[in-house]
């Protein structure tokens, strides 16, 4: 083995070959490979070493990679925010600022890297931040590349639309003019180019062209329609609506409708009214011809122009509402029943199914004249008939006399035809402008207004032309959106719009005579109020005052029905304090006898006596009261208008008591107390004060209505119903102020404040609802959840919830407190007195203490002493068998301590059918007093 030097004591010591290891030695090389076995010792020293070098350099890899991608975040962020901040990131600009604000973008992308980079102090960290960092600015730049040329794209388009909508303006301003259809030109040419810069197909294109000329025709209409509405809808109408698109055309249509409405109104008026309008005019027939023409206005054509073959007239003359209504003299009805007289126009000018019916109707006029008034002289007739100033009548006059060959103060006999044939043809060309008829219509005309004959062979072929010809029918003045004017704004409008303005024409014909329609309007009611008022019929104005508003038979059937309503008025003053009875008197004293010569104007007399009777009565039914202050003043009855007045309301309270039944039976109406505005300024008066003197009142309401004699008070329970419907609490709360226990524990105050417990939740006693409803289910003769029940559970309700608030209380408790204590009895929960409590502490009183049966016992015995009859099911009961049903069957509570003996629906009754009431209230002051 080798020899290896010792150390002992830390010092070489002597080698096994005895020499000293620091003694020389020789340079022998030794006979094992010591080097050899060194490497081979010191290897793993030297693989730990590798190993060390190995995690410095991954170290530091870590220590760069993590600074690198913390820098890295940061840069992201700061690129990520000059990007993509919403209000000043890169992407959030549009349009023209995006394009301009590219470069500054790429200037601001290019300092975030380089300041990132320069707060590298790390070679290593910053080679590796610059290859990532890189990286991402050149894909960002790319994105901004790519987003600058989409809205470069838009911003071009935009300009163009904004150009555009510059010439769309434009064109609004210019409208239709040269300009105008310059500027036209040159938005077409702009939508060409938005066009090839979107790459628009033919169709898209052509729809975008007329989407802008529909823009720009409605602009320009809608600043021609401010001075020219008429004009800019007949443009319209004969260009505009052809180019522009439905949705456009139709909202331009009723803008440019509504400007030019009056305009076309008016004219449309000036044409002689809706009669008239509805009317074709002949000038229209004429230029249209037979064939385009509609049968109605075909015939309407043929009536107008009369006999044989009219002469040629200019289209003004056909146009004239007299040509067009048969009337050339425009003679006015006034109440007149002409032959062939179909209506009358918004003037009152005569409408005729055939102008031989009109110029009769004229000589019928000038016969009355000389008949009646003595006058026959042109001067004297045209003054008469024409009703125009001076000038224009002097004209007239002068016209005429010229024409006729007759002076104006000439005496004429106008019975003469030959006379007649001189005048009238002059005096159609003043009313109308020419004569548009031929001789056989104009002789047709006079010979039947004086009632002459022509010729035999003459008048068969007259009455066969006639008989071809057809006539104008009440048919032809009914509005007629079809008819054609020769207007042709209107005639060219949609058949909804014309319909539209003729009733506007028509409304407006309405309010050109309303003025005499008005003032007559306001002497009827005038007199309508005084008969309502008065009872005199006098102030309404006379048959011959209706007669000039609204001529002969409208004017007589409207003063007739305003009489009638006036009688009906003065019957309606009479009968307010009237008893039914009297009412139903004088109805039959107004009901004649067969053979009355005045039978039938008796029959009108005793018909509105009965509307009035059955009006009074509806009227009073709904507020007896209010009837009864005027109506029956010896009561001394005065509306309550006071409330605050306490003392004087129960005082007069007191005189409804004593006098409702009076005042029932008297006007045939139910019992009641108050009228409705009472009731409503009690509850105002109420609702002024606070919940203590508010039960004070009730109280003393109660005590005043309660009547301590009898087994229910009547009084409040009207009472209640006239306000229950308004405020239950209220009236719930005067029903409990009523009772013995309700006056004891001031009830009425403990409803109103238990009742604001209880709606607005203060305690957890609302939520024991479900637990009183079945308590208090079946005591009432009427269904649960009906009105009465409804009413019988808040008030139940409200005292639970005020005694909760001031410790526990049980529901039964709460029940027995307002109405008595719940009790089954016979199979039937009744409710048992409330003053049955009190007696029993009196307990020598009763056999049982608390004995109810024992009560039940005296009342059925008393009842079977009594000698009046009694009845349950069809059968009559002997006396004992009463006393036991009385103890035996099942009891309905109708009131504290009152019952009725029923079993499903068999009652006990009496002899007249009424069921049995027993108040055992009797009973328990009886036993409580011995």
């Amino acid at each position: 083995m080798p020899i290896v030097p010792k150390y002992e004591n830390n010092v070489p010591g002597v080698a096994e070959s005895g020499r000293g290891f620091g003694a020389p030695v020789d340079n022998v090389r030794p006979s094992f490979d010591y080097e050899n076995v060194m490497n081979r010792a010191l290897q793993p020293w030297s693989q730990i070493a590798d190993s060390a070098v190995k995690i410095e350099a991954y170290h530091r890899d870590t220590v760069v990679k993590a600074r690198a991608d913390e820098q890295l975040d940061a840069y992201n962020k700061e690129v990520q925010t000059t990007l993509y901040d919403p209000q000043k990131g890169y992407f959030s600009q549009q349009g023209k600022n995006a394009v301009t604000s590219w470069d500054q973008a790429q200037s601001d992308l290019q300092s975030i890297y380089d300041k990132h980079l320069s707060q590298i102090d790390d070679p290593d960290v910053k080679e590796a931040f610059k290859s990532n960092a890189l990286q991402r600015l050149n894909s960002v730049r790319q994105k901004t590349v790519v987003y600058r040329n989409e809205q470069n794209i838009r911003w071009r388009a935009q300009t163009s639309k904004d150009h555009a909508d510059n010439l769309v303006e434009e064109f609004a301003l210019g409208g239709f003019s040269p300009d105008g259809q310059r500027t036209m030109a040159s938005l077409m040419n702009e939508i060409d180019y938005q066009g090839r810069m979107e790459g628009w197909d033919e169709e898209t294109l052509k729809r975008q062209k007329t989407a802008y000329q529909s823009l720009a025709y409605a602009g320009a209409y809608g600043n021609a329609m401010l001075t020219d509405p008429e004009g800019a809808m007949r443009h319209f109408q004969t260009t505009g609506q052809k180019i522009m698109t439905p949705d456009v055309s139709q909202r331009v249509l009723m803008e440019l409708y509504k400007t030019s409405k009056p305009i076309m109104a008016s004219k449309l008026a000036a044409m002689g009214g809706i009669s008239a309008l509805s009317l074709t005019s002949g000038a229209v027939a004429r230029q249209h011809g037979d064939l385009e023409l509609s049968e109605r206005v075909r015939n309407q054509q043929q009536a107008q122009q009369g006999l044989g073959t009219p002469p040629k007239v200019s289209d003004k003359v056909l146009n004239t509402p007299g040509y067009k209504c048969c009337n050339p003299l425009n003679v006015k009805v006034f109440g007149n029943k002409w032959n062939g007289l179909i209506g009358q126009d918004e003037r009152g000018h005569g409408i005729f199914s055939r102008p031989e019916e009109g110029i009769r109707a004229g000589v019928k006029v000038l016969q009355s004249y000389s008949n009646k008034y003595g006058i026959n002289t042109i001067e004297g007739i045209i003054s008469r008939f024409a009703a125009a100033d001076p000038a224009t009548l002097r004209a007239y006059v002068d016209n005429v006399s010229h024409a006729s060959g007759y002076a104006p103060d000439e005496q004429l006999d106008v019975k003469n035809p030959d006379v007649l044939r001189k005048i009238i043809p002059p005096m159609i060309r003043q009313e109308i402008g020419d004569v548009p008829y031929s001789d056989e219509t104009i002789n047709s005309g006079i010979h039947r207004g004086l009632g002459l004959e022509t010729d035999k062979a003459q008048t068969t072929l007259l009455e066969q032309e006639e008989e071809r010809l057809p006539r104008l029918t009440p048919s032809d003045l009914i509005l007629n959106p079809d008819a054609k004017t020769g207007y042709a704004v209107f005639d060219n409008l949609p058949r909804a719009l014309k319909f539209d303005l003729l009733k506007s024409v028509k409304q407006g014909s309405d309010q050109n005579i309303s003025g005499q329609k008005g003032q007559l309007s306001l002497a009827i009611k005038n007199g309508l109020a005084q008969a309502r008022n008065t009872g005199d019929i006098g102030g309404i104005p006379t048959e011959t005052d209706f007669i000039q508003v609204y001529g002969q038979l409208e004017g007589t059937e409207k003063f007739r029905a305003a009489q009638q309503e006036a009688q009906f008025n003065a019957n309606l003053y009479m009968m307010p304090g009237m008893s039914v009875a009297d009412m139903e008197s004088m109805y039959r004293q107004l009901t004649p006898e067969k053979g009355d010569p005045q039978y039938a104007e008796r029959m009108k007399q005793r018909d509105l006596w009965q509307k009035a009777m059955n009006q009074t009565q509806k009227e009073r039914a709904d507020d007896p009261v209010q009837f009864a202050f005027s109506g029956m003043p010896d009561l001394g009855l005065q509306p309550i208008t006071d409330w605050t007045n306490q003392d004087g309301a129960l005082l007069q309270i007191q005189k409804r008591i004593d006098s409702m039944d009076q005042v029932a039976e008297r006007f045939g109406t139910p019992r009641t107390l108050f009228s409705k505005a009472e009731i409503s300024g009690f509850l105002n008066f109420m609702q002024s004060m606070d919940a203590p003197h508010q039960a004070d009142f009730l109280s003393r309401m109660a005590d005043r209505m309660t009547d301590p004699t009898a087994t229910n008070s009547e009084p409040l329970r009207i009472f209640s119903e006239q306000i229950g419907n308004k405020n239950q609490t209220l009236a719930i709360a005067l029903g409990v102020a009523s009772t013995p226990n309700g006056k004891e524990t001031n009830g009425a105050l403990r409803q109103i404040k238990g009742d604001f417990i209880k709606k607005n939740k203060l305690t957890d006693a609302w939520k024991q609802e479900t637990e009183m409803r079945n308590l208090l289910s079946g005591v009432l003769a009427v269904p649960d959840g009906s009105p009465a029940y409804e009413a019988m559970l808040s008030a139940a309700m409200n005292e639970y919830c005020f005694a909760s608030q001031t410790g526990t209380t049980k529901i039964e408790d709460a029940a027995a407190n307002v109405f008595g204590r719940v009790y089954e009895h016979n199979g039937k929960k009744i409710f048992l007195p409330t003053q049955i409590d009190k007696a029993q502490k009196n307990t020598w009183t009763f056999r049982r203490s608390g004995s109810f049966e024992d009560l039940l016992s005296d009342a059925g015995k008393d009842l079977a002493k009594s000698k009046k009859s009694y009845f349950y099911a069809g059968q009559k009961l002997s006396p004992q068998q009463l006393e036991n049903l009385i103890s035996n069957a099942p009891l309905q509570s109708i009131d504290d301590g009152v019952y009725q003996v029923v079993n499903g629906l068999n009652y006990v009754r009496d002899e007249n059918g009424q069921p049995l009431v027993i108040d055992l209230n009797t009973y328990i002051s009886r036993r409580t007093k011995k």
